[in-house]
């Protein structure tokens, strides 16, 4: 995908606001839509991963029940979220974050 919304998602009411936003901002720009989690490592315990997963796989069904024609991608990522998004933003169009 060379030019995509990037959306970071963290399984909050104002994540789920920015995936909406989001899906909308790239549907009307003809972009893909790139949903992604940072997984910080023991924040979850033992289930993390499977959290992680379970939170990015929601907010990418929610981004293509809002959406026709586009394509939706999905990025489990590790480490810091600051510094994994400030990586996303490099080769994205945008990047929508919700506010807590």
């Amino acid at each position: 995908m060379s030019r995509h919304v990037v959306v970071g998602v963290d399984g909050s009411v104002p994540a789920r606001a920015a995936v909406e936003w989001a899906a909308a901002d790239a549907q009307r720009r003809g972009l893909g839509l790139r949903v992604v989690h940072v997984c910080e490592q023991g924040r979850y315990g033992g289930e993390g991963t499977k959290h992680c997963a379970g939170t990015l796989a929601a907010a990418a069904d929610r981004a293509r029940d809002l959406t026709r024609d586009v394509e939706v991608t999905t990025e489990l990522l590790p480490g810091n979220v600051i510094d994994a998004l400030i990586g996303e933003s490099a080769s994205a169009d945008s990047v929508v974050l919700g506010s807590r």
